[in-house]
């Protein structure tokens, strides 16, 4: 429960912060969250170095 108070926490501080201090804050959010991938070519990249198999389904696009 600490953990989703804190996360709560950081998201309101980045809501809430002022133009000078959003890299600042977001730096903060971004450290104490786990990593996350960027774009499909990232996890592209880490199912095929993890051995992963991709399924490149595009029939249900919305």
């Amino acid at each position: 429960m600490e953990q989703i108070s804190k996360f709560i926490e950081q998201t309101e501080k980045l809501l809430t912060a002022t133009d000078r201090y959003v890299n600042a804050t977001e730096k903060e959010l971004d450290e104490f969250c786990d990593y996350y991938f960027k774009s499909d070519s990232e996890i592209d990249k880490y199912c095929v170095d993890k051995n992963i198999p991709l399924e490149k389904n595009t029939d249900n696009i919305v």
